[in-house]
């Protein structure tokens, strides 16, 4: 997460180091992708196996997702939880959210698996308010799939057992494994995150931290998706939404650097549901003409994608957003020749702070 500083720091002791570098990256980018094959091949599966699509049950699976019922749901939410899961341990100790970052990547599987959402708008044109209607219901569902994510990922990021990488010689940095303290989890963007305080003020003040960045963060991404979602094609979609919530991650992370992780995670489907309730009261479908690009102003680009696009492409983009903010915070910390060796969480804790 830091490098390290000539003044500020003393020189690093390599020894504590197995294999090698190369070796070590090698493994690193091996590990990452077999956590996103394995979320791939669960997403693809829990989908063909409650969800079909709109190949099996038509156009109405595209625009009710996971909320086609409530066995769909509970499926959904269970492959998630495997996903974070697994993802979080064959990635550890990579950044915390590694696993969350892997699990919306194999999400993107089954997301392609069902194809644009321009073959739901084709078939449904005579009704797109209704089918905007569903989209932004289903975005819902996928604010509870974000929340159960990111606390699965907390927990096992910070608490699970260490030492396998070693037990199976994995060339990874041993202190990581010695350590009983758990390991720092970013919840800001802040090198020195808030101080806890109680009292009506601080907390009204907090909260309106978090609705500024919040906001700001809907409102950045909207800005260049207009620029970029230029079709419901999925390639066009996945680059907009990665590209769009990474460029709000960053600029979220930089400058309101207060606002908390789950704020910044929770504006992609956010940006989504609001861009649908937009899009389908604007959208009026003329004779002969493709849906999406019927009347509606400029808030019809919302509806090109669907929410599973949103959350497969758009979270992984909030994600890496943020981490570079993270770690531009930090180098200016080192810069400044502040102590980056402990950091102080939300809990008041000094932690030790993982380096990568």
């Amino acid at each position: 997460m830091c490098a390290d500083s000539a003044t500020s720091t003393p020189a690093v002791n390599d020894s504590h180091l197995t294999g090698n570098f190369m070796l070590a990256g090698f493994i690193r980018q091996a590990r990452l992708l077999i956590a996103m094959g394995f979320c791939a091949v669960l997403f693809l599966y829990v989908g063909h196996w409650l969800i079909p699509g709109p190949q099996v049950d038509g156009t109405q699976s595209l625009a009710v997702g996971p909320a086609v019922s409530l066995a769909a749901e509970g499926a959904t939410l269970v492959a998630v939880v495997i996903a974070v899961a697994v993802s979080t341990l064959i990635t550890w100790p990579d950044a915390p959210h590694t696993g969350l970052f892997c699990a919306c990547v194999g999400l993107l599987a089954l997301a392609v698996h069902w194809g644009g959402i321009t073959l739901l708008l084709v078939h449904r044109y005579t009704n797109l308010s209704a089918v905007y209607a569903d989209l932004g219901m289903q975005c819902f569902f996928w604010i509870i799939f974000i929340a159960l994510a990111e606390g699965i990922g907390y927990g096992l990021y910070r608490y699970s057992p260490r030492k396998w990488p070693l037990a199976l010689g994995l060339p990874w940095p041993a202190p990581w494994t010695k350590s009983d303290v758990p390991l720092a989890y970013p919840f800001y963007a802040t090198v020195v995150p808030p101080v806890r305080d109680n009292s009506p003020k601080a907390r009204l003040q907090a909260a309106l931290d978090q609705l500024t960045g919040l906001l700001a963060g809907m409102i950045i991404a909207s800005l260049v998706l207009a620029i970029l979602m230029k079709s419901g094609n999925p390639g066009q979609v996945i680059f907009a939404c990665f590209f769009s919530f990474f460029i709000s991650g960053l600029v979220v992370g930089m400058f309101l650097p207060r606002s908390s992780v789950l704020v910044i995670w929770l504006s992609v489907p956010l940006t989504a549901a609001f861009g649908y309730l937009l899009a389908g009261h604007g959208a009026v479908s003329l004779p002969g003409q493709v849906p999406e690009f019927s009347t509606g102003g400029a808030a019809i680009f919302w509806g090109r994608a669907a929410p599973i696009f949103y959350v497969g492409a758009g979270l992984p983009g909030a994600i890496a957003g943020f981490y570079a903010a993270l770690r531009t915070h930090y180098r200016q910390a080192l810069d400044m020749g502040l102590d980056m060796e402990s950091d102080t969480t939300s809990a008041g804790q000094q932690q030790p702070l993982a380096k990568s």
